[in-house]
């Protein structure tokens, strides 16, 4: 399989995001993949796709630099819809609310992973039920993302103290309004839930040697050595086949119960339904997979690359790393995301050596 490594357009894509997300412009000479204090780097949702009032566990990829403290999440549910008119994934008051006793948030623990059920109100506050207009609610429904999801948000902060925790967000299966009834059956049919993606295997190649690097695992490198990483995910089914272990989108449970009796997702980049509005029509689109590179030494030549759902043969990305100069256990974090608010992560350890 053809490796590719990270462009200057993809880093400045990156950099985009960054402003969408921050609303602020980072220093160019910034280095974005280092890690210099304890923080969460990531959120994921298990399962990536729910609806109202089912259970959910979150957890936290907690990056700790090496000989730092590491930190327990704490972790609140969002209830505010967030005004148009307002910059940034979550409504402003969370943020400035968190671990406060506050209507607009649902405490939720602490730890690096907690158990949580979806508020049975989210598809109406986050997704497209329309408000309660006899309570006086002046919001109006959300409407779906490119991918026809919406949204439950979350907080993790590394402390009630915490004035800029980490967003997350559970996928909340709300289904489409406006449509026809056999509009409808046909959405229903050809969609399935979000599985997370996963890290299939994580290599580091250190000049003819090859370490295959598990989570929580390392591999050894000479000080100032550069690295070269190729992280891959699964291959998931292009097409349905009944048989192949998972419930792809037209596959039905009675037509073929060894996949879809409880369905199965894919842990890659998954061919999932869309509703064209303009043509009234399904179509299926494949996602996209972003990876994130993050080491307590920095180093890494892009901070994010990934596969855009444009590029459904590539199931790898690479990226190339420079080892500091001196001798330490170096910490490094690699997290995959894919377009419809899928995550999963990798933690590792570089020791960092003489021969």
């Amino acid at each position: 399989m053809q490796r590719r490594y990270p462009t200057r357009v993809t880093f400045l894509a990156s950099l985009a995001g960054l402003w969408t997300a921050n609303a602020c412009i980072p220093e160019f000479d910034e280095d974005l993949s280092l890690v210099e204090e304890p923080r969460i780097l990531a959120v994921r949702a298990e399962p990536a796709e729910v609806e109202e009032k089912e259970p959910v566990q979150l957890a936290a990829l907690v990056a700790v630099p090496e000989g730092g403290t590491t930190l327990t999440p704490v972790w609140a549910f969002c209830s505010a819809p967030k005004p148009l008119t307002e910059l940034g994934p979550v409504a402003q008051p969370c943020i400035e609310d968190f671990g406060s006793t506050s209507p607009i948030l649902k405490a939720l623990g602490r730890g690096a992973a907690v158990d949580a059920v979806v508020p049975e109100n989210a598809c109406r506050v986050f997704g497209p039920i329309p408000p309660d207009s006899a309570a006086g609610d002046p919001s109006r429904p959300v409407d779906p993302d490119d991918t026809g999801g919406f949204y439950q948000p979350v907080l993790a902060g590394t402390s009630d103290r915490d004035r800029t925790p980490s967003f997350g967000r559970v996928r909340v299966s709300c289904g489409l309004t406006g449509l026809a009834p056999d509009e409808a059956r046909a959405y229903r049919l050809g969609y399935r839930r979000n599985e997370n993606p996963a890290i299939d295997e994580l290599v580091a190649r250190v000049g003819a040697a090859r370490f295959e690097v598990d989570d929580g695992g390392s591999f050894a490198v000479e000080p100032g050595s550069e690295v070269s990483f190729e992280v891959s995910w699964t291959e998931c089914p292009r097409e349905a086949s009944c048989g192949d272990g998972v419930c792809s989108p037209g596959e039905e449970r009675a037509a073929c119960p060894e996949d879809c009796r409880e369905p199965r997702g894919c842990a890659g980049a998954e061919t999932y339904a869309v509703f064209e509005r303009e043509s009234r029509s399904i179509g299926f689109r494949r996602e996209g997979i972003t990876v994130a590179w993050y080491s307590d030494v920095g180093g890494f030549s892009v901070p994010e690359n990934g596969v855009a759902s444009s590029d459904p043969e590539s199931t790898t990305e690479a990226n190339r790393w420079r080892a500091p100069a001196s001798e330490r256990d170096s910490r490094l974090w690699i997290v995959l995301r894919d377009e419809r608010g899928g995550v999963g992560f990798r933690s590792i350890t570089a020791n960092v050596r003489d021969r």
